[in-house]
């Protein structure tokens, strides 16, 4: 019996934010907040057998997703329904988080609307992190668009994290977008979104 294989891609996550391709940015791009209305997310199956061979195919894909955002701004002039689909990796790493996150800050190139990023919103604040100005999928055009600021109040950070895990805790400490308040995590430095969409 014969074995083929298929590789997939990789997730690779910055903080909250997905890496669906590893190609060049665009040299367009739209900024957008929406809203998640729906999820979906079909496993694949691991090992598959090729109908009229005898031959079986191993795959370390994860499966994929279908999302549903409702579009509250942007700053190009885009349909007010966004449907994204992505395939996972062996990492079932998704771009979208449903259960904590329900706002989310959408870079995608600009007319074909391909993900590039999607970071969680809190309280109009996009949640990113020390890399988001290198960020190579990101276009200079956008990264003075989306400007990140120190923060009047700390946001609450959205994800469970185990902070007693030495290294997750050493990461979170060297990092000036969060800081740690009596073993709870809290955004310091983001993106105001009323500042760069007024109000939504």
């Amino acid at each position: 019996m014969k074995l083929g294989f298929i590789c997939c891609q990789f997730l690779i996550l910055i903080s909250c934010a997905s890496v669906p391709d590893l190609d060049q940015a665009s040299t367009n791009q739209v900024a957008y907040v929406a809203s998640l209305h729906s999820f979906q997310y079909v496993e694949e199956e691991r090992v598959k057998e090729v109908p009229g061979t005898d031959e079986i195919i191993v795959s370390n894909g994860c499966g994929e997703v279908e999302v549903e955002l409702h579009v509250l701004a942007s700053s190009e002039n885009i349909s007010e329904k966004q449907r994204i689909h992505e395939n996972l990796g062996e990492w079932c790493q998704t771009p979208f988080d449903w259960r904590p996150v329900r706002e989310w800050l959408v870079i995608a190139d600009f007319p074909s609307m391909k993900l590039r990023r999607a970071y969680p919103v809190e309280n109009e604040i996009a949640i990113v992190d020390s890399r988001f100005q290198e960020d190579e999928l990101i276009i200079d055009a956008m990264k003075s668009l989306l400007q990140e600021e120190d923060l009047d109040r700390h946001i609450p950070y959205p994800f469970t994290v185990n902070l007693a895990l030495p290294s997750k805790r050493l990461a979170f400490e060297k990092s000036s977008y969060v800081r740690i308040i009596d073993d709870d995590l809290f955004v310091v430095k983001g993106i105001s979104l009323k500042k760069v969409f007024g109000d939504y």
